[in-house]
């Protein structure tokens, strides 16, 4: 990321192009569209100026930190020894 804007309170900012460029290269087909998707889902967070998404290197830093630890299903048994839906739903399929 070696382009950026200055914001006027002295924050740097990148664009959506330059983080997924930076973020994903060339793994994948459109990482453009790939974080602002995130953006929008509120996985990774980022500004909108006008109609363009900015990050700042926080937002980056937390999107990297996200990306390395993503959310893992819940493993817990349910309480009381009762099957969880998904069992039931696997039994009632098989």
């Amino acid at each position: 990321m070696t382009t950026h804007e200055t914001a006027p309170g002295g924050l740097k900012t990148f664009s959506v192009a330059e983080v997924a460029q930076a973020l994903a290269g060339d793994s994948m087909r459109d990482p453009q569209r790939w974080l602002t998707r995130q953006i929008t889902s509120g996985r990774f967070t980022a500004r909108k100026v006008g109609r363009s998404w900015r990050m700042t290197q926080a937002d980056v830093d937390h999107a990297l930190a996200v990306m390395a630890n993503p959310d893992r299903p819940n493993t817990e048994p349910s309480p009381a020894g009762q099957p969880s839906v998904g069992s039931l739903r696997r039994r009632r399929i098989a």
